[in-house]
């Protein structure tokens, strides 16, 4: 079985029916979810291959069908924790009712109380965040340009890596509205990531960690690194780049992007729409004295006048 890492799309029997709800407009099926919870064997003969039991949310009590193929059903026992990978389906029965059910496709783990407390830690510092609120890096990088002023950011990336050459290259000559320092750590050691959280606090209008793609991510799962970003007071972003799941640390940032040449693109927009305000045509005509205004009205109707001759001589 696969080590089991918490994402985004981990489920609950709970949560999978939220999805199931707005299965009318979305195709679930193309998508793989994580769902766990307890297994309840129903002690029935499989159907062309599959065993339909049933797995129970550890908390709320919501019961989802679980669509077993035979491998699967010799790995579990009735009334074990587990997650499985699959897919949310719909079955149509006879009498016209539509119900969810999960076709599993791999058993992830086994999971443990151990496990389950951990995945209630990860729950609640999502939580929290959430109640904490999430702030708005562009109304306020922007506020601070348009005071004069320069945002200060620390840029916190591996000791020897050349992303923020990215970064740079996207901002182009956006770099010089803001003032840039770089904190270079081992992105490994959780300690170190913490140490620069914490140290960065309170001393830069933004924190943003900064890290290319690659093994190692899973440190930025880690839930002591998760609790020191929600201590924070000034803002925190990250520019993890990868194409998997969210992490917990991307989880609990206050934006995050992609990679960093997408944060670097962020950065250059905020700046260019400061300069170039939406409005700015028009802002410029609202500001035209009235005078001036007399005498482009005056041209206008020389012209109309001139054309109107014209037309009238050609006629003739």
């Amino acid at each position: 079985m696969e080590e089991i890492t918490e994402t985004k799309n981990t489920h609950t029997p709970v949560t999978l029916m939220a999805v199931f709800a707005n299965a009318f407009k979305i195709d679930p099926n193309k998508q793989l979810f994580f769902l766990r919870g307890l297994y309840q064997d129903r002690q029935r003969n499989s159907y062309k291959g599959y065993y339909f039991d049933r797995l129970k949310d550890e908390r709320g009590g919501q019961i989802i069908t679980l669509k077993l193929p035979e491998k699967l059903k010799q790995q579990v026992e009735n009334g074990g924790f587990y997650c499985f990978q699959g897919q949310l389906h719909k079955d149509v029965r006879w009498d016209g009712v539509i119900e969810p059910v999960f076709l599993a496709i791999n058993l992830v783990q086994e999971l443990t109380h151990d496990d389950e407390a951990r995945l209630d830690i990860r729950a609640a510092l999502r939580q929290a965040k959430a109640v904490q609120g999430y702030s708005d890096l562009e109304s306020k990088l922007r506020k601070i340009l348009s005071e004069g002023q320069r945002p200060h950011i620390v840029l916190i990336s591996g000791k020897t890596s050349i992303v923020l050459l990215d970064l740079y290259a996207a901002l182009k000559q956006a770099r010089s509205s803001y003032q840039f320092s770089e904190q270079r750590i081992n992105l490994l050691d959780k300690q170190a990531i913490i140490h620069a959280l914490l140290a960065a606090d309170e001393k830069f209008d933004l924190i943003a960690i900064i890290r290319g793609g690659g093994p190692g991510l899973q440190i930025f799962d880690d839930v002591e690194i998760a609790e020191a970003a929600l201590q924070l007071k000034s803002d925190l972003a990250t520019a993890v780049g990868h194409a998997q799941d969210e992490t917990l640390l991307e989880q609990i940032a206050d934006q995050q992007f992609t990679t960093p040449t997408a944060f670097g693109t962020f950065l250059r927009e905020t700046a260019v729409a400061r300069l170039e305000p939406p409005n700015a045509q028009t802002t410029q005509l609202t500001q035209i004295s009235p005078a001036n205004r007399l005498v482009i009205w005056i041209l206008l109707a020389a012209i109309l006048l001139i054309l109107g001759v014209l037309l009238g001589m050609a006629l003739g």
